[in-house]
């Protein structure tokens, strides 16, 4: 979400953070166009900092050597920066990439797509009512709403952590269509552990830690139960 997306570039120390919005005009728009009619007549740079890979403007046609001809023209620098690789699964030299982190949220390995965000990968929502059959089982559990555009990880129990009022809180996510229960939605299911208190229309941001297992379809209520039992204590 946008306000999360402010919160992380002020505390990464960025003073002023200006929104584009997605228009066609804007995509249109050459790529020398942009950088004088936008970028210097509006922000007057001193300097700009773009990875090696950056493309922009009609087509795509800019990169960064077209920014470091324009910094000639109007008096500003242009930094490049390399892009930042880490050890991934026994692969040391792997390129952080959003595709990357796309693809390794998309199927559940939620560990390594922290190592490439520097945090773990989150969701955020307001918890909606659900059909309470955790309640039913012994195990409440918040049903979350989750905030559009956002990318849900594969469909799995999980240990992550979520944060109420500021405070942070271990808790069992599962994501799926209830197998046991033949659910067709995609609900993503917490249990907080050692909470209580009513989360019905509240905010919560959910953190996701590690894959602990894959849906699976269960003999009967008790038998889920039972490994619903075995997913907490392997959450604490």
């Amino acid at each position: 979400p946008l306000d999360e997306k402010l919160g992380c570039l002020q505390a990464a120390g960025a003073d002023v953070a200006v929104v584009v919005e997605s228009r066609p005009a804007f995509f249109s728009c050459p790529a020398e166009t942009f950088i004088e009619d936008i970028i210097v007549r509006r922000f007057h740079p001193i300097a700009m900092v773009e990875g090696a890979s950056f493309r922009f403007g009609l087509h795509r046609r800019g990169d960064v050597e077209t920014l470091r001809e324009a910094g000639r023209t109007f008096g500003f620098d242009v930094q490049v920066v390399p892009p930042v690789r880490v050890d991934l699964g026994g692969h040391p030299d792997t390129v952080i990439s959003s595709s990357l982190v796309r693809h390794l949220i998309g199927s559940g390995t939620v560990d390594r797509a922290a190592l490439c965000l520097g945090r773990p990968y989150a969701l955020f929502g307001r918890v909606k009512h659900g059909a309470a059959r955790g309640r039913t089982l012994g195990f409440a559990t918040a049903n979350l709403a989750v905030h559009a555009g956002q990318l849900v990880p594969a469909e799995g129990v999980y240990a992550g952590q979520a944060t109420i009022d500021s405070q942070l809180h271990a808790a069992a996510i599962s994501i799926g269509r209830t197998p046991t229960f033949d659910g067709h939605e995609t609900v993503v299911e917490t249990h907080i552990l050692d909470y209580t208190a009513d989360l019905y229309d509240r905010p919560l941001r959910l953190e996701f830690t590690a894959w602990l297992r894959p849906q699976q379809k269960f003999d009967s209520p008790a038998s889920l139960q039972r490994q619903i039992q075995a997913d907490i204590a392997q959450v604490r």
